[in-house]
């Protein structure tokens, strides 16, 4: 045992328990949703008919939104909505399926 101005402390034989796995996976889902572009996304996708036009190939509610249909609300390019969904799959926010 270790002391510091002669008192004993604890030595761990690891991280503190408060970074084990659970809390770095906390930190994680706290971190894409604190993206203000992310948070937009899930708004509108709780109602795609409200924010989405409906595409020629298919219906938003059956069918999903496509990720270009997200790109041209948000003003950004469809590879940009790429990461930020694939962001929100691996958290469980939402999920994806390719067309």
């Amino acid at each position: 045992m270790a002391t510091i101005n002669n008192k004993k402390i604890v030595q761990l034989s690891g991280p503190p328990p408060f970074l084990d796995n659970r809390a770095g996976r906390a930190a994680e889902i706290m971190r894409v949703f604190a993206s203000k572009p992310r948070l937009q996304i899930l708004h509108w996708l709780k109602a795609p008919r409200a924010h989405f036009r409906e595409p020629a190939d298919g219906g938003l509610v059956d069918d999903g939104v496509c990720g270009l249909l997200i790109a041209e609300k948000l003003g950004t390019r469809q590879p940009t909505i790429t990461g930020h969904m694939r962001l929100l799959v691996d958290v469980g926010a939402v999920f994806g399926s390719s067309a």
